[in-house]
């Protein structure tokens, strides 16, 4: 199971960055408390093999996506751990030029051949696995780092000597100035979120998600009026019996409709444009775009609380109070 899970995570992954619906939060943020995070998170992966995990510590700050440039590196590490065998692995960084800073990540692997320094970063493409073990990953963590760092215009490289090991590298942009938060980057997730004035329209067919959403909603103070159906949710707003300040649906509702469909017809009724979220298990690309088209942000199922309270807490402004 825990091979499957991983298989459909990486392709959610893929087709969200297909389909262009991730966009890049640029901002500057330290580098250090990332790396330091992800070495915590592989040392005790390595703690069992015959490997040593080292790193440099770093005073860089960066322009970048902090999620992505963490999914980023996060595959480049698994990809040396699960290729080298003993030995060392090293994640570092050096400036290049006055601009720039290269992240890499050096393995005592088996190398690569020169005519594979491409076709690594293909879909399932994999190495010294023509059985396809699962055990040894699923040929898509390099092809997500290909795509997320284009989307993040950070280039990424490889070089690597036969018999002795690979050497993985992003370029990312320094920042010229610090951030005025170091921890508002890395702990995006950590807002608070008081929903005190504020009312949020759920609408879901499924009961059990409709009483969980309630049911944190609640906690952080807000008022929550739920709908099972597109037909449930347009017609309570058309009689006025609600008015939301955000709306949460998920993609797929009964009857052929769709959640993006529900919440075009409520901003239309109420006249303004509420905030809105959208979630779905769906991975298809053109319909992950005909959500991107409507302006809509999209959370994947099973959504986290911290992905809720981001959400909310942007959307809502939430330090400036509820409006009157």
């Amino acid at each position: 199971m825990g091979s499957l899970e991983a298989l459909l995570d990486s392709l959610l992954d893929i087709s969200r960055l297909d389909a262009g619906v991730i966009e890049p939060h640029i901002e500057a943020f330290p580098l250090s408390p990332l790396l330091e995070k992800l070495i915590h998170e592989f040392t005790a992966v390595v703690s069992t093999r015959s490997l040593t995990l080292r790193w440099v510590q770093t005073q860089a700050v960066v322009l970048s996506d902090a999620f992505l440039l963490e999914r980023i590196l996060r595959n480049l590490l698994s990809n040396a751990v699960r290729y080298s065998v003993n030995g060392r692995i090293l994640l570092g960084c050096r400036r290049v030029g006055q601009d720039r800073l290269r992240i890499e990540v050096w393995d005592t692997g088996p190398g690569i051949e020169s005519q594979n320094l491409e076709v690594i970063f293909e879909e399932f493409h994999q190495l010294d696995n023509p059985a396809r073990d699962r055990s040894k990953g699923l040929g898509l963590g390099l092809a997500i780092v290909r795509r997320a760092s284009s989307l993040l215009h950070h280039p990424v490289t490889v070089r690597s000597i036969m018999g002795k090991g690979s050497v993985f590298s992003i370029e990312a942009p320094l920042s010229v100035e610090l951030p005025t938060n170091d921890s508002s980057v890395l702990q995006r997730g950590m807002h608070k979120c008081d929903l005190a004035g504020r009312t949020i329209l759920v609408i879901d067919d499924d009961a059990s998600i409709r009483d969980g959403m309630t049911t944190l909603l609640s906690s952080w103070g807000g008022r929550v009026l739920t709908a099972a159906s597109y037909d449930d949710a347009v017609n309570a707003v058309r009689m006025n019996t609600v008015r939301p300040d955000a709306v949460i649906s998920d993609y797929r509702l009964p009857a052929g409709y769709t959640g993006d469909e529900a919440v075009v017809l409520i901003r239309r009724h109420l006249g303004e444009d509420i905030p809105a979220l959208i979630l779905t298990g769906d991975i298809a690309p053109d319909r992950l775009r005909n959500v991107k088209a409507l302006g809509l942000p999209l959370a994947h199922k099973p959504v986290s609380s911290e992905k809720l309270r981001a959400f909310l807490s942007d959307a809502l402004s939430l330090e400036k109070g509820p409006t009157t």
